[in-house]
Parts: structure tokens; sequence; C-alpha cells
């Protein structure tokens, strides 16, 4: 059912139907849709902070994934770090101990990394971009480091277990001759020179002709007769440790400079030459010709209960056989 209008006619005073012209209907189709042109373009410019543009839209799905990627890559930074630190705490807390190496310096290891001048390309970003992204660089730039130098601690710590490997076989580490230690290492009263002087080795007495034995491989250095030691015999064990094996009464077979020996190999007996009060055996340890106390290198050879026997008789007696 259509709509009729009618309009109050003042000449004839009363009420008539109106009617539209085209312009008049042109007008009012023109109006309407202005109108509904201005609302539509105040709703969106109203919506456009929360629609955005199209791509606006695809701008805002990208940097929320590259957040969320952020994120993934923060926690992967935090767990390789943690995994580094794992490995930190057994080289420094293990296996520096076990191969007595020096201890990485602590703020070596913190690996520092460059200030914000290293990362000035960043700033061409948003301020909480550029920060999030210097962040996650200097976490990466110094974990890179970090592991590199914990490279390099591998390194060292293989080189000095392969040097161990080789150290071990040539250490001076048994007891020389089957015998009783009657003086020790230290200041000692000389019997036939009547002084109190270092006594830079420890002696051993036992019957004439007793086999000595070489306490670590290594090469003879001298086998030499005379002299306050008499027949005696240095060995050149490597990595600066040297014995000697004093008043011997001969050499073992083929002991001579330059020859190869094994650790518990013969290499001399028992005897009395040289500058001594009786039949005996004088051992010294040396490293860098610094003497070194012998029964510190016992300890691995023999039981507990001997080593303590060894270190009582060695702090009883005052006395030096030579």
């Amino acid at each position: 059912m259509h709509r009729r209008l009618f309009v109050y006619d003042e000449q004839s005073c009363s009420f008539v139907e109106a009617g539209f012209s085209p312009t008049r209907r042109y007008v009012a189709f023109l109006g309407f849709f202005l109108l509904g042109a201005v609302l539509s373009a105040l709703i969106l410019w109203l919506l456009s902070p929360v629609l955005g543009t199209p791509a606006e839209t695809a701008l805002r799905a990208e940097n929320e994934a590259l957040r969320r990627q952020m994120e993934q890559t923060q926690d992967r930074i935090q767990s390789l770090q943690a995994r580094l630190e794992e490995l930190v705490r057994r080289d420094e807390e293990l296996y520096r101990v076990l191969l007595g190496a020096r201890p990485v310096d602590p703020e070596v290891r913190q690996a520092a990394v460059g200030g914000a001048e290293a990362y000035r390309f960043l700033n061409v970003f948003s301020s909480p971009a550029a920060a999030a992204l210097r962040q996650t660089l200097k976490r990466l730039d110094q974990l890179e480091r970090q592991i590199q130098l914990q490279q390099h601690s591998f390194a060292e710590l293989r080189r000095l277990l392969q040097e161990r490997e080789k150290l071990l076989p040539a250490l001076p580490a048994i007891v020389p001759v089957q015998g009783t230690l009657v003086s020790g290492f230290g200041r000692r009263f000389h019997p036939i020179l009547r002084i109190v002087r270092d006594h830079e080795g420890v002696d051993f007495i036992a019957p004439p002709g007793t086999p000595v034995y070489a306490t670590g491989d290594g090469i003879v250095l001298r086998a030499e007769t005379g002299g306050g030691y008499g027949n005696h015999i240095v060995i050149e064990h490597g990595f600066g440790y040297t014995t000697l094996y004093g008043h011997l009464r001969a050499f073992a077979p083929g002991m001579r400079p330059g020859r190869r020996v094994k650790r518990g190999e013969v290499i001399g007996y028992i005897g009395n030459t040289g500058l001594s009060t009786g039949p005996h055996l004088h051992y010294e340890v040396r490293r860098f010709d610094r003497p070194l106390n012998p029964l510190h290198f016992f300890l691995a050879d023999i039981s507990p209960a001997r080593y303590q026997a060894l270190r009582e008789a060695a702090e009883r007696s005052r006395l030096s056989l030579d």
C-alpha cells in the first residue's frame, strides 16, 4: 500500500494530494545519497583505529608474528645459556681440577660485548622494537663469544690431558728400592762432614747388591763414577723432572747416557761408593733442578699405612748417611 502525501491549499482552504516532479525526486535522491555517504565516512573514520586499512591489518599481523618469534628466540637463548653454564661449571669444578689447570678469570668468562654504538643501525626502528632487538643481539653476541671461549678452554684441557697421558708414565712415582727409609728430606746432620746441611733426597738402607729401580720412564742422562755420590745415575723423565740414584755398587748392564728406561726397570745395585757411611741408596727427585721431597711421589705406589710409616721414619731421623 503506497503512502499518500497531502498538503494544505490556502486558496481553497482544504488539503490536496501532493505530487513530485522529476526534478524534486532527483534532488531528494541525491540528498539521501550524500547523507549516506557522509554517515559511512564518519563510521569508517571512527572505526579506523580498530580496523585499519588492509595494508595496516597485514602489517599488524606480521608484527604480532615477529613478536612471538622474538619471544621464542629469547627462550631458546635462555636455554642455550643454561646449557653453556653447565659446561662452564663442569669445566671449572671437574675438568680443570682433575688436570691441575688454572681457572679462567670470571671477568673473561663474561665475554662482554660493545655498547650502544655497536647497534646504532637499529635506531631506524621504533623505540620498543629497537630496544627488544638490541637486547636480543647483545645476548646472541655474548653467547657466541662465551661459546668460543669455552671451545678454547676445552682445546686447552685436551692438550693438558694429552700431556698428562705422557706425563703419567714419566712421573717418578714408585719407591726405588725394597729397603728401609732411614733419613728424610730437609735439614740433616752429615756424619762425615760433621755439619748440618740440606739433605736434598731420602736414604734407604738395604743389603749390598739389592736391585735399584727406575721410578719413571725416561732417558739416562748420566751414569758416572766418583764424586760425593760415588757411582750414580741421573734419569731425565721430561716435563722438568729428573731423578738421581747415588752410592751404587754397580750399574745394570747397558746403563749409559742416552739409554731409554722404563718405570720399574733395574738400573743398578745398592752399594757404598762415594761419600757414604754404609750401603744405602741416596735418591733425589728434582723439577727444573729444584729439589722436591721424594715422599710426595710415593703415595700412588704404596698403601696409606706404609706411606705413613715412611713419613714417620723420615721425620724421626735427623741424621743422613751421605
